[in-house]
């Protein structure tokens, strides 16, 4: 199974050093079409609900802090926000948006798989040979084996694992 991001490192950006429902939010902003400069402004406006020690913040504090600490005056402090995103944008948006489609796939595959299971009527004959049973066992496998090295969604598991279950042995 392909590693989505074999080349990039472990992020130590202050994006990166942000909660993780911050940096999801980020994203599906970034993945909505909110340019630079409004999403500096919403992250200027959001407020930590917990103390950040790698970035030095307490709860309460605003995460416009992260940049205004260090920048001579507030322009910078935006400007370099700004920049920021933008790296962000271009290196790991990028891996979001490759995980995002690779959720989206696994899922289809189930949704797909789950309606051939529900579809299945075992008082017709030839519907149900081991052939198609072979087959359908297979993309199952397939869509479990994707799901657990790139997804990494326990819902999504366990769905794959309830269809897996009611396959006919």
């Amino acid at each position: 199974m392909k590693n989505s991001n074999p080349t990039l490192r472990t992020p130590r950006s202050n994006l990166a050093a942000l909660p993780a429902h911050v940096r999801e939010e980020l994203h599906r902003k970034l993945h909505d079409g909110w340019r630079f400069i409004p999403l500096r402004q919403w992250l200027f406006a959001q407020i930590a609900d917990r103390d950040i020690p790698a970035l030095n913040l307490k709860t309460g504090d605003p995460y416009s802090l992260i940049w205004t600490r260090t920048a001579k005056d507030q322009k910078t402090a935006e400007e370099t926000c700004r920049y920021r995103i933008g790296q962000w944008y271009r290196i790991h948006h990028q891996a979001w948006l490759d995980q995002l489609h690779d959720r989206e796939k696994s899922t289809a595959v189930l949704d797909h798989l789950q309606r051939l299971n529900d579809a299945r009527d075992p008082t017709r004959p030839g519907l149900d040979t081991a052939g198609a049973d072979l087959i359908v066992r297979a993309i199952l496998f397939d869509a479990l084996e994707q799901a657990h090295f790139t997804a990494h969604d326990p819902n999504l598991l366990i769905r794959l694992a309830q269809t897996w279950s009611r396959m006919p042995r």
